[in-house]
């Protein structure tokens, strides 16, 4: 028998997948309500169906199948939803979150199980920015894309600040407590504050451990990323020369 060719094959197993089911959704007074759905179909459009024949806003959804919270943004056959299954719903109070970026803000809306996916959705319906490009950091900590919003410890009413990932490198200034300034090439996303302080030594000959930098009046750490801080091209560095900790010496050369 002749080999089936690649792309016949995954329109194959596509077709297969994307098949027509009907999903019980048990609601909380007992009742099932039957929807008709697809497989490939995400849980946030299973959601959109309930909340046309009940009424319960998307946001107040949380639907469960063999014990596991369903995130927004995964098929149904991801987690094995076929015809007749059966999903339990329950209603929650969402959470609200103000979304700030530096030149906007908004309050969402979210529950407690969904992921930065679904901020980044909504970001990307308000101003068309790619999601790579999205760091979401809240209470000084950045938000992980997979994980649920409340294992990150993330609270209705907190402020989750928007950092745009840089693209490629470029220059920032450094300026001096002795009112001079300089530029320092490597302005890139994943250069740490240790990469700067080590540019800076370069420039300058001061040594790292004599560095302190500052950003926006944030003391900025040794193991961040200039992305964590939201520092980009031609962005403002404060530097001032602090005393090193004792028995701290740089050294030059292996006998010293």
């Amino acid at each position: 028998m002749p080999e089936v060719p690649m792309t016949l094959s995954k329109v194959v197993q596509a077709e297969i997948e994307d098949e027509t089911i009907r999903v019980a959704v048990l609601m909380v007074s007992g009742r099932a309500l039957v929807v008709e759905a697809r497989t490939l179909q995400t849980v946030a459009e299973l959601k959109s169906e309930i909340q046309t024949k009940e009424s319960i806003p998307i946001q107040e959804q949380s639907l469960i199948y063999q014990n596991e919270p369903l995130q927004n943004a995964r098929k149904l056959h991801e987690y094995g939803i076929r015809y007749d299954s059966c999903v339990s719903l329950v209603r929650v109070q969402p959470m609200e979150l103000k979304i700030m970026t530096a030149r906007a803000k908004w309050n969402i809306r979210v529950q407690p199980q969904d992921t930065v996916a679904e901020i980044k959705s909504f970001v990307n319906e308000k101003m068309s920015i790619p999601f790579e490009q999205m760091l979401f950091v809240c209470k000084g900590k950045p938000l992980e894309d997979g994980r649920p919003l409340s294992e990150m410890g993330v609270e209705t009413g907190d402020q989750v600040a928007m950092i745009l990932r840089l693209k490629g490198c470029g220059q920032f200034i450094v300026e001096t407590d002795a009112g001079t300034s300089f530029r320092v090439d490597g302005a890139c996303a994943d250069k740490t504050i240790a990469d700067v302080k080590t540019a800076i030594r370069d420039r300058t000959g001061m040594a790292p451990a004599e560095q302190q930098l500052t950003f926006r009046k944030q003391v900025l750490e040794d193991a961040q990323t200039l992305e964590y801080y939201g520092i980009k091209r031609e962005c403002k560095i404060q530097l001032a020369r602090q005393q090193p900790q004792d028995g701290f010496r740089e050294r030059c050369c292996l006998c010293c």
